[in-house]
């Protein structure tokens, strides 16, 4: 049989845009449900293991001039950054278990490049397939997922997007989407039908104010608790007795509102504990972790608006696609045919044995299914 060697292919409509519970039971939170963004990944060439070492490079390009911070008074130079960037293998990262690290495929400067020339080459195959966003088409996504999430704009900003960065996300998940379905039809029964048979995701999401206290000894248990007797406010007694890091500053407030956002074993404590009453402790990775609820919303049945229904008619649409366009086998037959040529010396020798895997006819073709 032959060898397949597959790598993850971050074609992103946007950057990630999740939203973290610091404690307990720690989450990755989506930014909105699967309507509000499209994340666009597809699956690809993977070449690298975990622990390569990359090749001593040939050749020393001239150091770049410029400072990256200083401490106490002793400069990092830029280019002692990039290079350390460019040749990193581990990253921390977060996991339902908490902040770890692990390593990365290759290593971060060439799994960028690697993202860079996905974008390039797909930009290049929308061109030719005469579907290429165009301002206005990303002015017009704009104004719809500011529609979705008023906060959209400053969300991607606060991830360290420019303006120009995030029309260049947009530019890249739209043209991915419209070399999907190019050629695919979508009636608005089929949208309306699927707004029908899932009225839970276009609802306002149930919601709850939470709070806790984290605590790590059975002492820190018996002095929360008697504070608590002694009908302390639970804000006030997260604010000085918790263990989480930013209890201090929020009295213990939980990170998102949204119960769907929520763990589930958040979710069971919130649906089991009544509306001004505190929780048991329940048991956290080595800690002990006790929830105030103070407010509870349920979900809300609304009608799917206009930019909603725009976004089940591309889900339906790319669904098509998949089966109509076999998008990742276009995808990889124009990346195959590109020159790619590398200027930067500590890759060039790494980015040399990605391709000629890639090349291998042994290593097969993705099928895009």
């Amino acid at each position: 049989m032959k060898k397949r060697m597959l790598r993850e292919l971050s074609i992103r409509f946007c950057r990630p845009s999740h939203l973290y519970s610091m404690n307990p039971f720690s989450r990755v939170a989506p930014l909105k449900k699967s309507f509000h963004l499209l994340t666009l990944t597809a699956v690809f060439v993977a070449l690298y293991g975990c622990n390569s070492t990359p090749k001593p490079v040939a050749a020393e390009a001239a150091p770049e001039k410029g400072v990256a911070a200083t401490v106490n008074g002793e400069a990092i130079d830029l280019s002692d950054f990039h290079e350390h960037t460019d040749l990193k293998q581990t990253a921390q990262v977060i996991t339902p278990q908490g902040p770890t690290q692990t390593h990365v495929i290759g290593n971060f400067g060439l799994q960028s490049l690697q993202e860079l020339v996905d974008q390039k080459v797909l930009l290049q195959l929308a061109k030719e397939q005469g579907v290429l966003p165009t301002d206005s088409d990303i002015d017009n996504e704009i104004k719809l997922q500011t529609d979705l999430r008023h906060d959209y704009i400053t969300i991607l900003q606060d991830q360290g997007l420019s303006q120009k960065g995030i029309r260049h996300e947009i530019a890249i998940g739209l043209a991915r989407q419209n070399l999907m379905m190019k050629g695919v039809d979508v009636s608005a029964d089929e949208v309306n039908d699927f707004v029908k048979k899932h009225p839970e995701r276009f609802s306002d999401p149930a919601r709850a104010t939470i709070y806790f206290i984290q605590a790590s000894t059975p002492q820190k248990k018996a002095q929360v608790d008697k504070e608590l007797a002694a009908h302390k406010l639970f804000t006030a007694v997260a604010s000085s007795l918790s263990e989480e890091p930013n209890a201090k500053s929020t009295g213990g407030l939980y990170a998102t509102s949204i119960v769907s956002m929520m763990p589930p074993k958040v979710q069971e404590i919130v649906n089991k504990t009544a509306v001004k009453q505190v929780s048991s402790w329940i048991p956290n990775a080595g800690t002990f972790v006790k929830f105030y609820v103070e407010s509870k919303i349920p979900a809300k049945p609304k009608p799917a608006s206009d930019s909603q229904k725009e976004m089940v008619r591309r889900l339906i649409g790319m669904q098509k696609g998949q089966v109509k366009n076999n998008f990742t086998k276009m995808f990889y037959d124009k990346l195959k045919a590109s020159k790619v040529e590398v200027s930067v010396p500590q890759l060039q020798d790494q980015w040399k044995k990605t391709w000629d895997q890639m090349s291998d006819p042994n290593n097969g073709t993705p099928s895009g299914r």
